[in-house]
């Protein structure tokens, strides 16, 4: 989900730090038993926030999309049975060996664990998570006087059949005074983003090729 590596500047003085958060699939279920793809979203974003900022955040695929395929759609879910969660809550609160607050936290995980077994189909949807997980640390890149790079992915697109595209719907939720600082790499007609992008806020004269990757292979950038 997340990479960062560094670009070294022709003088070999300064480096350029770069960091690819890539099929985040915000919208798309977990499968039982693993870690959410929110939770993988939130620590990549904590950690990078931890260290020193970005100079070129690079978001592909950051959608799940609502494709009709039975794994890729609404029908994809893993929620708990209704007498399942039943169950589950009833065991809680029923075990005397638990503190208030420790029942409060199981309670309270078992609710979001519930929650992501289940996807958001609705693609606008799935934009407002991404307002509320992502923009604001893509925004304080650009603060920080760094570039964004959004690059389209092939779920979002061929759910939309074109009337849409997924990096432009993502570079909306940016300022009109951020949009210098955004390269949108839009999927019409491909189906997944791809483009240069020029680093010469930077001093540096070498451009960055970004692809989105399908099935097979990471993201690229060279």
């Amino acid at each position: 989900l997340e990479s960062s590596f560094v670009l070294k500047h022709p003088d070999e003085n300064d480096l350029i730090k770069i960091t690819m958060l890539t099929d985040a699939h915000l919208g798309c279920p977990t499968w039982p038993g693993r870690p959410t793809n929110y939770a993988f979203l939130d620590a990549a974003i904590q950690h990078e926030s931890s260290e020193r900022l970005p100079d070129v955040l690079v978001m592909t695929e950051m959608l799940h999309g609502a494709l009709t395929h039975p794994y890729f759609s609404d029908k994809e879910v893993y929620k708990l049975k209704r007498h399942e969660l039943e169950a589950a809550i009833a065991n809680i609160n029923k075990d005397q060996s638990l503190a208030a607050d420790e029942r409060n936290k199981l309670l309270s995980t078992l609710l979001l664990l519930e929650d992501s077994y289940r996807p958001i189909p609705s693609l606008d949807e799935q934009a407002k998570v991404f307002d509320i997980k992502v923009a604001p640390f893509a925004k304080k890149v650009i603060a920080n006087g760094g570039i964004v790079v959004i690059a389209s992915g092939n779920h979002y697109d061929k759910s939309s059949k074109g009337m849409t595209d997924e990096a432009e719907a993502l570079a909306r939720k940016f300022d009109e005074s951020e949009q210098n600082s955004l390269y949108v790499l839009h999927g019409k007609g491909t189906s997944f983003g791809a483009g240069e992008v020029p680093l010469t806020r930077f001093g540096d004269s070498r451009k960055l090729y970004i692809s989105h990757r399908l099935k097979r292979g990471s993201d690229e950038i060279t």
